[in-house]
């Protein structure tokens, strides 16, 4: 190449550059514009007839994204998510006395899968503003609702109306008034073991918009919608006398013939419908049953106690506008009770909390929920109620099993002898309870201790923040303390006590010192997220390791193995967050890598022995959990490290592609509490999904693997 020829080149190169360089610097402004296209798109609003007392408008005035800025009357926490989709969303009714049983709904729900967001409905001062700062603690998708202090200001609700909604009576009117369209109505004492929102995609809601269940048949029983007003059977009455005109309702007195074949309009009982987990469209529903419902509890309830609580309210409200509404097809069901010896004295009549079936109709049964306050609370009225405690201890004590799935049955006779009540499913037969669902119980204490490694920043600092309401004590590892670190995690629970220990997981030295001095502790959560990026080659520590393999496998393994005595017990998870599923093929001849290093094969090694250790770990306590999990591309701010023209890509992509740490640890903490995840071992993707092994993960590396492990930690501790 001739001079000139090779001066050209150069010249053409460097405008290459410089012409990349402003591209990448273009980057952000094209990728903030159309971030900003996408916020300021107008989704619009679900249209509703507009009634003169309608709360539900068509459009509603935002500001930073977030619904109602001005009212008083919604709260939300410094961290709210103003991301979160308000088409749908979970509601509950949360007062003082169930705090801790509306902690436990929304954790559950979490762990379960469910990002929606979560409106805590109560009315005036029912939440203290301890009780307020507790909920904002837990979760950043959460917001208080004051229905009655809204409705009041409205001219809804007068005053001395809104007094009158406590308890159970709120929810109707949350259901009212809610923006939400399509709501998931759940009492706060629910114990799921799946996410009911899965029911939004089974025949009920999808041809009606609406799933309810059905409630205990109380025979023999003449009152509510099975009494008597004045010399008429209630329901007969209110369909011939309802002032049909009033709400705009076409077709007078025809009542469905859902309804003419029911339990509670042919006189087999007087409880129709159980509203412990209601959902509803409220687009397909429309204002018309929205007003309707508004009356039954503003007006209705004060004539005729036509319901016990609030539950007749939700399919009557539909019925009388002459809106479709669909019930599960199988009727209540109900745990057994060790206190009232049920399995022992009367096994085909369980005498515990309701419990509700998946409403498909296919052949095998799915449990779905319980509704068990007083599987969590013991004494729900408190402890100066003690008298009532034989009563309280018929639903108390786990549970082992559960009526069978069945249609809707008329029971043979109503309960009055000893150890049968009315609350008896008499003659219903029994099964075991599935175990998913102990395991899921078991968890709802809170977990004693956890264990995080590498909590400094990151992935690790935004797991601290999330278990801190759910543990008793938190231990945090890393190289360095931030001098706020302690301070901002006991922020999000006052009782946590919080304890740092510097250990830098890269050298075996100081792994070794700290599992010595923890050799008696019993960790029940551990978190190895502790991580380095470098894009040097091979690194080797003092202890002669290469830096990126023994803080990413070696460091870790070693502290989980020299633990591993304490570990094998049940309850107790591993979660090492590093590339579940992505490693490549082994170097057979050179498993450390001292001769054949490169940045892809220390990846492929790491990720791929770490996938192995999961099993062989297992293998060894098996009654612990071990996980392996990949948690995605994750917006740390690790690469501000590196210069301008590797850190500016990667900030754009960071925008477009990342996950925050936050939205990260959700789903990472989400795999401590999952049932199914409670022994054994997986490999988890970044939404925690259970994934495959690779072609790679075989017994026989697995032994190799171990074995090698073992040697590598041998030989530092006794060289060093």
């Amino acid at each position: 190449m001739t001079k000139k020829a090779r001066a050209n080149s150069t010249l053409s190169l460097a405008k290459a550059v410089a012409g990349r360089r402003w591209l990448l610097l273009l980057m952000p402004l094209l990728v903030v514009y159309g971030l900003l296209i996408m916020t300021t798109t107008d989704e619009g609003g679900y249209e509703v007839s507009e009634g003169p007392r309608s709360v539900l408008r068509r459009h509603q005035s935002f500001v930073d994204g977030t619904q109602h800025p001005k009212s008083p009357f919604y709260q939300r926490g410094e961290n709210f998510d103003l991301g979160v989709k308000r088409d749908r969303g979970v509601v509950t009714c949360i007062h003082n006395g169930v705090v801790a049983m509306g902690v436990s709904l929304i954790r559950e729900l979490r762990c379960l899968g469910n990002q929606e967001l979560v409106q805590v409905y109560h009315c005036g001062s029912e939440l203290s503003e301890q009780s307020k700062k507790l909920l904002f603690s837990i979760d950043d998708r959460l917001e208080l609702v004051d229905v009655c202090g809204d409705l009041v200001e409205q001219g809804v609700l007068e005053q001395e109306m809104a007094n009158k909604f406590r308890n159970w009576w709120i929810k109707p009117l949350a259901m009212y008034h809610t923006d939400v369209r399509h709501v998931m109505l759940m009492d706060v004492d629910d114990i799921s073991i799946k996410d009911p929102a899965t029911l939004r995609d089974l025949k009920p809601y999808k041809t009606t918009g609406t799933t309810f269940f059905y409630d205990r048949v109380h025979s023999n029983c003449y009152e509510h919608v099975n009494g008597k007003d004045g010399d008429e059977h209630y329901l007969k009455k209110l369909f011939a006398s309802f002032d049909y005109d009033r709400f705009n309702v076409t077709g007078g007195n025809s009542p469905s013939q859902h309804v003419l074949e029911s339990f509670a309009y042919t006189g087999k009982t007087c409880h129709e419908m159980d509203s412990s987990l209601v959902l509803v469209d409220k687009e397909r529903a429309g204002q018309i049953v929205m007003e309707i419902m508004l009356w039954f509890i503003t007006e209705e309830r004060f004539r005729f106690r036509y319901s016990f609580g609030d539950k007749e309210t939700f399919w009557l409200a539909f019925e009388m506008a002459h809106v479709p509404y669909a019930f599960s097809p199988w009727g209540v069901s109900g745990v057994s009770s060790t206190p009232n010896r049920d399995m022992e004295l009367h096994p085909n009549t369980l005498c515990g909390s309701i419990l509700h079936y998946l409403p498909v109709d296919d052949r095998d049964p799915e449990m779905l929920y319980v509704n068990g306050k007083a599987l969590l609370d013991p004494y729900p009225e408190g402890l100066k109620e003690v008298p009532k405690a034989r009563w309280n201890n018929m639903f108390n004590v786990l549970p082992t099993h559960m009526t069978p799935r069945l249609p809707r049955t008329v029971l043979s006779k109503f309960g009055d002898e000893e150890n049968i009540y009315s609350e008896c499913l008499i003659g219903l037969g029994s099964t075991p309870l599935p175990e998913l669902f102990t395991a899921n119980f078991s968890l709802l204490p809170m977990v004693k201790h956890a264990l995080i490694v590498g909590a400094s920043a990151g992935i690790g600092l935004a797991v601290a923040h999330k278990v801190a309401p759910m543990v008793d004590k938190l231990t945090l590892c890393s190289r360095r303390c931030p001098p706020d670190l302690v301070a901002s995690i006991q922020a999000k629970n006052p009782s946590l006590e919080v304890v740092y220990e510097r250990l830098d997981v890269s050298l075996l030295h100081e792994v070794r010192k700290f599992t010595t001095r923890h050799k008696d502790t019993k960790f029940d959560w551990i978190v190895l997220t502790a991580g380095i990026l470098s894009l040097n080659g091979r690194t080797e520590t003092k202890e002669g390791l290469d830096v990126k393999m023994s803080t990413h496998y070696y460091g870790r393994f070693m502290l989980v193995h020299d633990l591993l005595a304490g570990l094998h017990r049940p309850g107790v998870r591993v979660l090492n967050v590093l590339g579940a599923g992505r490693g490549g093929a082994p170097q057979l001849d050179d498993l450390d890598l001292k001769k054949k290093y490169s940045i892809k094969h220390c990846a492929d090694a790491t990720t791929l022995y770490s996938d192995l250790m999961a099993q062989a770990l297992s293998e060894h306590a098996p009654n612990a959990s071990f996980m392996h999990i990949y948690p995605g591309f994750v917006n740390t701010g690790i690469f501000n490290r590196f210069p301008w023209y590797v850190r500016l890509p990667f900030k754009v992509f960071a925008v477009v592609a990342a996950h925050s740490p936050e939205r990260c640890a959700e789903y990472l903490v989400a795999t401590l509490t999952k049932p199914e995840f409670a022994t054994g071992w997986k490999l988890l993707g970044e939404r925690g999904e259970p994934l495959p092994k690779t072609k790679y993960h075989t017994d026989k590396l697995k032994n190799m693997v171990w074995k090698h492990t073992l040697k590598t930690i041998d030989t530092v501790m006794i060289n060093q």
